[in-house]
């Protein structure tokens, strides 16, 4: 079982470096066509389903990965979301250490907690391969909660605080379910990365 977690396209907001939480920005131009893009690089690969954040940014390009392959269904769940970043969200990075020099070593009232945003999304990525036991399936979900994911699976040694995530960056995923076991194979590869990682593997 193939499951891709795939960071939505590019916005406004991703453009000037801005926090972007539970806002519901959308994707522009580039992040469109960066979606397209991406879903070229899956169409030799059957999909079972499509999971997504109720995000507009995450479900557009969940859309379009669905238009440009084999058409599977878009579902939005909702555990996908992005993480919360209250009043700091639309924040600079810059900004957000300003106003609060501290963070992430003490938290900042209002942002989703760092082990409960992990913990969320880890219930999520097991309720969508529940739902889909055995077929392929691609989740679309935000740069945080997909960075949070692979530091918890990864322990640590990727992901927040780490790594940078790409718009539209494939993360792959092996799971056994006769063995109930969980692979992390790859992370933050371009569509182009993908196919040529999957065409030497």
């Amino acid at each position: 079982m193939t499951i891709l977690l795939i960071r939505h396209g590019q916005t406004n907001w991703n453009l000037a470096s801005r926090l972007q939480g539970r806002e519901d920005i959308p994707l522009n131009d580039t992040g469109r066509t960066q979606a397209k893009s991406c879903a070229q690089y899956l169409t030799d690969q059957t999909w079972h389903a499509i999971y997504t954040s109720p995000l507009s940014r995450a479900q557009e390009t969940a859309e379009i990965i669905s238009n440009e392959t084999n058409h599977p269904p878009v579902i939005v769940e909702p555990l996908l979301t992005e993480r919360e970043f209250g009043k700091c969200s639309g924040m600079t990075w810059k900004e957000l250490k300003a106003r609060y020099p501290l963070y992430p070593n003490e938290p900042v009232e209002e942002i989703e907690p760092f082990p409960e945003l992990c913990q969320r999304m880890d219930q999520a990525l097991h309720t969508c391969i529940t739902k889909s036991i055995g077929k392929n399936i691609i989740l679309v979900s935000h740069g945080g909660s997909i960075n949070a994911l692979l530091h918890f699976l990864s322990k640590g040694t990727i992901g927040t605080g780490i790594t940078y995530l790409k718009n539209t960056c494939i993360s792959r995923l092996d799971f056994d379910p006769i063995k109930n076991h969980l692979l992390l194979c790859e992370y933050n590869l371009s569509g182009e990365e993908y196919a040529y990682a999957r065409k030497n593997r």
